[in-house]
C-alpha cells in the first residue's frame, strides 16, 4: 500500500475504534451483534504510527537501515554543499561567475559561469541561458559526491518499499 493509501486505513482504524466505543455503550440487545461489524485493529493502528508521521512521510526510525541510509545522505548534502561553496568562492575569485550564487537547474546545484569562461572551469556542463551568456555547470568536484547521493537516494527508494510490503502484510489477513 501506499501512503495515501495507508492514510485512509488509519482513518478508518479510527472512525472505527471511535463509533465503537460510542455505540458500545449507547445500545442494547441485538443492536450489540451489529458493533462486531465494526473493524478494529489496534496492534495495526500502532504499527502505522510507528512507521508514518503526521506528514505520511516515513520514518527515520521506520527501520535501522533506512535511519543509516537518512544519516548517510545528511553527510553526503552536507559534504555536497560545502564543496560547492568551495567551488562556488574559487571560481568568484578567478572572475568567471556569470551570477553572484549558487544556481539551481533541474535539481542540481550548478554554477553559472559566463560562456566564454566555461573551459576554465572542469565539470559537466547542464545547460545555458536563453540569452547564451551564461553556461551552467556542475563542478566535477561535485560529480562524484552527487553520484553517492543518487545511489542513496536509490537505496532508500528501496528500503521505503521494503517497509511498506512489510507493513501491508500485517493487513493482508484482514
Amino acid at each position: 500500500l501506499s501512503s495515501d493509501l495507508f492514510s485512509k486505513l488509519y482513518s478508518i482504524l479510527i472512525m472505527s475504534g471511535h463509533c465503537h466505543t460510542f455505540l458500545k455503550h449507547k445500545i442494547k440487545g441485538s443492536w450489540l451483534r451489529e458493533l462486531n461489524q465494526f473493524y478494529l485493529n489496534d496492534l495495526g493502528t500502532k504499527k502505522i504510527e510507528s512507521v508514518f508521521d503526521e506528514d505520511w512521510t516515513i520514518k527515520d526510525s521506520a527501520s535501522k537501515e533506512l535511519k543509516k541510509i537518512r544519516s548517510e545522505k545528511r553527510k553526503i548534502e552536507n559534504s555536497l554543499d560545502k564543496v560547492m561553496a568551495t567551488c562556488f568562492d574559487k571560481a568568484k575569485r578567478d572572475g568567471i561567475l556569470h551570477e553572484e550564487n549558487i544556481q539551481l537547474f533541474d535539481n542540481r546545484k550548478v554554477l553559472s559561469v559566463s560562456a566564454t569562461n566555461k573551459r576554465k572551469i572542469q565539470g559537466i556542463v547542464y545547460g545555458q541561458s536563453q540569452t547564451g551568456k551564461a553556461v551552467y555547470i556542475e563542478p566535477a568536484e561535485v560529480t562524484n559526491i552527487r553520484n553517492e547521493l543518487q545511489e542513496l537516494n536509490f537505496r532508500e527508494t528501496i528500503e521505503i518499499n521494503r517497509i511498506q510490503l512489510m507493513l501491508t502484510n500485517e493487513f493482508r489477513p484482514d
